[in-house]
């Protein structure tokens, strides 16, 4: 079976260069996707999924700036890259900052443009293989959620709730791609926990107990050395910190703790609430909601506590889990 080839994007409202660049991107092997204007062209992005986008400025419908400001505040295609064709140098600047990857002026010469190509492409690449890595380390941290049949999709539920907390606190795309992430990884490092002690039905000793609250410290050791997470991993170490301080396993207090671990730290607490456990029922909704509000400003931090708090008394929390009968 023949290997499938890359697919990129060439949009331009000049036939004649979109054809120049796509004839010299499909000597190089590609598959060329063709767009004549900045509507369509973000149109073949959703549909298409491009690997790269080669973009013109100046395009009807729809300029070049609009499109990329689309790429960029879309969660799907945030980390597109995007080689944008320009007719003039003072571009530059209004580009880069729009989120331009990299430019080149009009006219240009093939091995130039083939150069800037190739660059994008191999960071392409390696992004693509710090996203395997990501995915492998996602696997590893439902691993071991699957370990305990009480948690199952417990980091699935923590991660749609964080995300809907983090939108109402006007995150960016990016700090809302970050926080995703932190909280698929928040347990992975339960991985590094004996199972005797993880699964234990009763209550655990103290040492049993210190060593449970070793798995943040895990989680990260385990996730360091991937710099694509660096921006997760306050996420990873800090979960268990409390707003007075007595938290785990810094000892941080009020906003020294980062704030997509507050946000992690109240979601978490609250489905493990609504979770049915070896030595409890899952609690009722409203007891559960009223822990948070008991506890906002002594474990949980009040902007995070607050916003959770609004969506909870929407309910537009239940369809992201399976209710437990009250």
């Amino acid at each position: 079976m023949a290997e499938e080839k890359e697919k990129i994007l060439v949009a331009d409202d000049e036939e004649v260069l979109v054809e120049l660049v796509s004839n010299i991107l499909i000597k190089e092997g590609y598959n060329v996707v063709k767009a004549y204007n900045g509507q369509e062209a973000w149109e073949k992005i959703q549909s298409e999924k491009p690997k790269l986008v080669v973009l013109d400025l100046c395009m009807p419908k729809m300029d070049g700036l609009e499109v990329l400001e689309k790429i960029r505040n879309s969660r799907e295609f945030a980390t597109l890259p995007v080689l944008v064709l320009t007719a003039s140098a003072q571009d530059e600047e209004k580009t880069l900052n729009a989120g331009a990857n990299d430019f080149i002026t009009k006219p240009f010469k093939k091995n130039s443009f083939l150069a800037r190509f190739s660059a994008l492409m191999r960071l392409n690449h390696l992004m693509e293989d710090m996203e395997r890595a990501e995915s492998i380390l996602v696997t590893m941290s439902r691993i071991a959620e699957a370990k305990d049949t009480y948690t199952e999709s417990h980091l699935e539920r923590v991660s749609a709730l964080a995300l809907r907390v983090g939108e109402m606190m006007g995150f960016s795309i990016e700090q809302l791609n970050n926080l995703r992430r932190g909280a698929m990884l928040h347990d992975i490092g339960k991985l590094a926990i004996p199972d005797a002690i993880l699964l234990k039905p009763g209550k655990l000793t103290d040492e049993e107990y210190e060593i449970i609250k070793s798995h943040p410290v895990k989680g990260y050791e385990i996730c360091e050395p991937l710099k694509s997470l660096k921006p997760c991993l306050d996420v990873i170490l800090y979960h268990h910190e409390r707003w007075d301080g007595k938290g785990y396993p810094k000892g941080l207090k009020g906003e020294e703790i980062p704030i997509s671990a507050r946000i992690v730290a109240v979601v978490d607490s609250f489905d493990a609430m609504r979770t049915v456990r070896p030595y409890r029922k899952a609690l009722p909704f409203d007891v559960a909601k009223s822990e948070i509000e008991k506890n906002m400003g002594t474990q949980f931090a009040p902007d995070a506590a607050q916003a959770f708090l609004e969506l909870l008394s929407s309910r537009e929390d239940k369809p992201l889990y399976q209710e437990v009968e009250d």
